[in-house]
C-alpha cells in the first residue's frame, strides 16, 4: 500500500512547483485513482485475513442462491461494458456447509475478473453443476487467455501475468489468492482452463461431502 500513497505525495509535491503544476481536474483524477487503489488493497488484505482465519463459521446454504447473490453484485459493471452474464445453474436444491459470505465474495471475484478482461459485447458464462464428487462453479470469459507457463503465478500474492503494455485492468494481485484460499478452506480447489486467444475458465470445486444433512 506504500506505492499509491507515495504517488499521492509525489503529486502533491509536484503541484507545489509552479512550473510543473497539473490542471486541477487531472490532479484530482490521479489522486482519486491512487486513493481507490489503496482502499482496494486494504479491503483485499482484510478479506484474505478472514479467509485464512482459524475460526470460520460454516452454515448450510443453497449453492444456487449464493451464485445468484454473487452475480447480482456485478450486473451493473457488466452492463456498463456491454457484457451479458449468462447463468447455467444445474444444481437446484443442492446445499453444502459453507462460509456463505466468503464463498459469495470468491465467486464475485471471478466474475469481476472475467468482466474486466472480456472484450465489450462478449458474454461471461457462470455455470453451477455437479462434477463427479464435486459441485463446480465455473466462470468462463472470452478474453485474451493465459499461457500455460504463466498460469501457476496467478495464485501467488501480487503476481500479474499481463504486461503493462497490454492495457490489463489494474488489480491488487490478491483476488485469486483469496479465491484459492476460500476454496481450500472448504476442502476444495481452484482450477483454470485457458490458452492464449481462447479465453479463460476459472472453477471452484467444492466437495459434496460438505453437503448439508
Amino acid at each position: 500500500m506504500r506505492s499509491p500513497q507515495a504517488s499521492i505525495l509525489a503529486l502533491i509535491d509536484l503541484q507545489s512547483r509552479a512550473e510543473r503544476t497539473l490542471p486541477q481536474a487531472e490532479l484530482l483524477e490521479r489522486i482519486g485513482e491512487h486513493a481507490h487503489r489503496t482502499l482496494a488493497l486494504a479491503d483485499d488484505f482484510i478479506r484474505l485475513a478472514q479467509a485464512e482465519s482459524q475460526n470460520l463459521v460454516f452454515a448450510d446454504a443453497d449453492l444456487t442462491s449464493l451464485v445468484l447473490d454473487a452475480t447480482d453484485e456485478l450486473w451493473a459493471l457488466a452492463r456498463t461494458r456491454g457484457i451479458e452474464l449468462k447463468l447455467e445453474l444445474d444444481a437446484e436444491g443442492v446445499r453444502l456447509r459453507v462460509a456463505p459470505a466468503l464463498l459469495v465474495r470468491a465467486i464475485a471475484n471471478l466474475v469481476s475478473n472475467a468482466i474486466k478482461f472480456s472484450p465489450p459485447g462478449e458474454p461471461v458464462t457462470i455455470r453451477l453443476h455437479r462434477l463427479g464428487p464435486y459441485m463446480a462453479i465455473e466462470v468462463a470469459d472470452r478474453g485474451p487467455g493465459i499461457a500455460k507457463d504463466a498460469q501457476a503465478r496467478l495464485f501467488r500474492p501480487f503476481s500479474r501475468v499481463h504486461a503493462p503494455a497490454s492495457n490489463a485492468p489494474a488489480g491488487s494481485g490478491l483476488g485469486l489468492v483469496f479465491v484459492k484460499t476460500v476454496a481450500e478452506r472448504h476442502g476444495g480447489r481452484v482450477m483454470l482452463d485457458s490458452a492464449p486467444g481462447e479465453g479463460a475458465t476459472f472453477s471452484i470445486w467444492l466437495p459434496l461431502r460438505h453437503r448439508a444433512g
